[in-house]
């Protein structure tokens, strides 16, 4: 995948003479597009690179909602304010995909990975637990095994140019000291 990768990126970054350019015409994957860093993702994809042919964004379910109902509360934070004034038709664009990276084939239908395997260009991977209090199975199951799941689905993607790894921005604890071990 490596090499396949950095010939795809030159390919790519020869052709374009902006950042625009290097995502016209692209198809894109992003992971933690509910979370603080992931929104912002988003947001100046959305805003900028107006040639981009769609956004996947990885949503699992939660209990009361569906992947389309978290798609429109994601779509109505303020953050994309002037994007739904200025550019609505943009976000058209962005297509939710069911999944959970803590799940074997990030909990993927057969339909999904498919085309997922087929259009996908370029991943940001920002999806992450950051919650001190988690317990550490979750932690690494999320956090580690789930990047694990997303190389492994990058690995598979045939017109891959690129796969970007986001890791936490910043984590607070409300606690005056912080040691050094594993906080149960």
């Amino acid at each position: 995948m490596k090499e396949k990768t950095y010939e795809n990126v030159n390919k790519k970054l020869n052709k374009a003479n902006s950042i625009e350019g290097f995502y016209a015409n692209i198809a894109i994957l992003v992971t933690g597009a509910t979370d603080f860093v992931g929104k912002g993702i988003l947001e100046k994809l959305l805003r900028v690179c107006l040639r981009i042919v769609a956004i996947f964004i990885l949503l699992r379910p939660k209990k009361d909602q569906t992947i389309e109902q978290r798609l429109r509360k994601l779509i109505d934070d303020p953050i994309y304010d002037s994007i739904r004034i200025n550019q609505p038709s943009v976000l058209k664009k962005i297509h939710p995909v069911k999944g959970d990276i803590s799940l074997p084939d990030l909990g993927l239908s057969q339909e999904d990975r498919i085309m997922l395997i087929e259009n996908v260009n370029i991943v940001f991977h920002a999806a992450a637990t950051v919650r001190f209090n988690e317990p550490l199975n979750v932690a690494v199951d999320i956090n580690t095994k789930g990047t694990a799941r997303m190389i492994q689905l990058c690995k598979e993607l045939k017109y891959v140019i690129s796969v970007i790894y986001i890791s936490t921005a910043y984590s607070n604890a409300y606690l005056s000291e912080i040691e050094e071990k594993v906080y149960t």
